[in-house]
């Protein structure tokens, strides 16, 4: 949850990308509790998948395959 001008990064990923998608996957693990807690309080149609181990951003995105019907974009948020 690094912050820039007093936003995390985070923040500015979700408002670009916003205006494109209609729902977010946040597929969380360290500090888990902040992002969560963070999205929680946005305005945006979200879900969380955890990866317990980190295995790389291949096993993150194999962890959503139960919540992806359609195309979708892979973007990193840390």
């Amino acid at each position: 949850m690094v912050e820039v001008n007093r936003k995390p990064i985070l923040k500015y990923v979700i408002d670009y990308w916003k205006e494109y998608v209609s729902e977010f996957i946040f597929v969380v693990g360290y500090k888990k509790e902040q992002v969560i807690d963070y999205v929680s309080n946005l305005n945006i149609n979200y879900k969380f998948v955890e990866q317990n181990k980190l295995r790389g951003i291949a096993d993150a995105i194999y962890k959503t395959k139960d919540l992806i019907i359609d195309d979708f974009i892979v973007v990193l948020g840390d």
